[in-house]
């Protein structure tokens, strides 16, 4: 450091300075909704000053989501830096009959030294025959069954 009334005296102090590691991150899913064969993307974002390992939990509550890889894995990165990792999430069975259905799921994310977050998904699934074409076979059914028993009664 030099002064400004003397510029020709410098004073130089010795310290050390000590940063304590933290750790901090941020989640989020990519995207929210899938159908089908989509895959789901989840980003982590390391904003501690550190590596970090985090470890990934997929689950639903009534076992009807099917993950690949299966319900855990591991990502690492370093401080500053996102990391991504994909995996895919299906219903384990289809609807015969039926419109749209969603089923949510959870994505934990921990690491040590850091709070975990939550993250919920969905994945929509159809039936493999419409609401309304099942509806519209049962009442062709029953007009047929009508116009057989009117016209040719024995």
């Amino acid at each position: 450091m030099a002064s400004r009334e003397f510029p020709d005296q410098v004073a130089t102090i010795e310290c050390t300075l000590t940063i304590e590691p933290f750790m901090r991150f941020a989640s989020q899913l990519r995207p929210y909704q899938v159908t089908g064969k989509n895959t789901v993307a989840v980003e982590v974002q390391n904003r501690g000053n550190t590596e970090a390992d985090f470890i990934i939990a997929l689950a639903n509550e009534k076992d009807t989501v099917r993950f690949q890889p299966a319900t855990a894995f591991s990502l690492r990165s370093f401080a500053g830096e996102t990391v991504r990792s994909e995996f895919t999430a299906r219903p384990r069975w289809r609807p015969l009959v039926g419109g749209e259905i969603t089923y949510p799921y959870t994505v934990q994310v921990r690491s040590e030294g850091a709070t975990s977050q939550v993250l919920h998904g969905e994945v929509l699934s159809r039936g493999l025959i419409p609401g309304w074409l099942a509806a519209s076979a049962l009442i062709l059914a029953l007009f047929a069954a009508f116009f057989y028993l009117y016209f040719f009664r024995v």
